[in-house]
């Protein structure tokens, strides 16, 4: 997995992290753990608001 990109902790609201990506001008995130293990998905605007919209 390539580690560039905008690293976020992996309990960051989807309400907080939409402002995340437009304030760092990027179309996702990398999920980080605690240890700081890069998850393999990466979130987009459109899948954070279809998360968001269902719970």
């Amino acid at each position: 997995m390539d580690p560039a990109g905008v690293q976020v902790c992996n309990d960051m609201t989807v309400e907080v992290a939409p402002a995340v990506m437009a304030g760092a001008q990027t179309g996702h995130l990398l999920v980080c753990d605690a240890d700081g293990l890069v998850t393999p998905a990466r979130p987009t605007a459109v899948r954070l608001t279809e998360i968001r919209e269902r719970t």
